[in-house]
């Protein structure tokens, strides 16, 4: 989702999920638990920010309380020997590496290593970006930080195939992947968009900031892809600032999950516009429900204190929906990264 006043109280999703089991196929692994603090890479362009990463274990999962949420994880087990496929995941505006940890936990019980950066400046807990260019600016540099410190990682170095690297992005995640594939943005199409007399949603910040802060990006708009990424999977991404020519450098196999109705990004000017514009066409399936669809299921608490987060429309059970789209994000990526060069 892209910040503003309206959903700033999204920041206790993460604090409050309410972690329901995932249904798959047969699982042979566990879903080890490894959280990395921040560190200072050597030439590394922003600082270091935490990384959360799931891996396949074999010890036994335990329950473990972070915040009011519960996971069933193995933590610090030993990863299980193996070569295995690494995902990147990307989370939202004023969201959290822990948003999508159902999804996380499945890929992990599959066979995956998943590596989740908090986007500091941007989360739920450091909103210091807000209104500058650093918020989106300095999200890709985050994301191959991740990279990097897992990749480096004693431990998790020795069980993944640096050859078979996907990414998923929601909201301005999705954004976040797109650049990591190759996409170039370009702030001109987002002052235009929000100059234009259409359905913005959340996608134009309120207060004038964006305009006033004119073409001025604190980061390298020419920054080369991230070419270690082989595939990506967006959810509900936030695409006002590319056009045909932005997006023709994505070559690699893109899913897109799109809600029917996305209320904060609205389709026309976002997903619909990114399947159009892609070089080549995604594999792009529509999914019951609005924006927040893809955001883990809520507590109770949390659905009482911000029900446009937890609220789906009449008929739409978001944990039915997620346990299927779980499974074909998951396949998605056993059938993309199988044979990555």
């Amino acid at each position: 989702m892209i910040v503003t006043s309206r959903i700033r109280d999204l920041v206790v999703c993460v604090l409050l999920l309410a972690v329901a089991p995932s249904i798959g196929a047969a699982q042979s692994y566990t879903a080890g638990l490894m959280q990395l603090p921040s560190v200072q890479m050597p030439g590394a362009i922003v600082p270091g920010v935490p990384v959360t990463v799931w891996y396949p274990a074999k010890a036994p999962e335990k329950t473990l309380r972070i915040g009011d949420a519960e996971l069933s994880v193995a933590v610090d087990a030993a990863p299980a020997r193996g070569r295995r496929r690494l995902i990147l995941i990307s989370h939202g505006s004023d969201g959290g590496e822990l948003a999508f940890s159902n999804l996380a936990r499945l890929l992990a019980r599959r066979g995956m290593v998943v590596a989740a950066p908090r986007h500091l400046g941007d989360s739920y807990d450091d909103r210091s970006a807000h209104g500058s260019s650093r918020q989106f600016g300095a999200r890709p540099y985050q994301a191959s930080y991740g990279l990097d410190v897992v990749l480096k990682n004693p431990k998790l170095s020795k069980i993944i195939n640096p050859r078979r690297i996907g990414m998923l992005g929601y909201s301005a995640g999705g954004y976040t992947a797109l650049v990591m594939a190759g996409a170039k943005p370009d702030r001109k199409n987002w002052i235009k968009h929000c100059q234009q007399p259409v359905e913005h949603g959340a996608a134009c910040p309120l207060g004038g900031w964006l305009t006033s802060l004119g073409l001025r990006f604190l980061d390298d708009w020419d920054r080369p892809p991230e070419t270690r990424i082989k595939s990506v999977v967006l959810l509900a991404p936030f695409g006002v600032m590319f056009d045909k020519a932005g997006l023709a450098g994505v070559k690699v196999p893109v899913l897109m999950l799109q809600p029917e109705r996305d209320e904060m990004l609205p389709n026309a000017f976002n997903g619909e516009w990114i399947r159009d514009s892609l070089p080549q066409r995604p594999d792009y399936r529509t999914v019951p429900g609005g924006h927040f669809i893809f955001i883990q299921p809520c507590s109770p608490e949390l659905a009482a204190s911000v029900p446009r987060v937890c609220a789906d429309p009449p008929g739409v059970n978001r944990g039915v929906i997620q346990n299927q789209t779980n499974e074909q994000i998951a396949d998605f990526f056993v059938r993309t990264l199988a044979s990555a060069r």
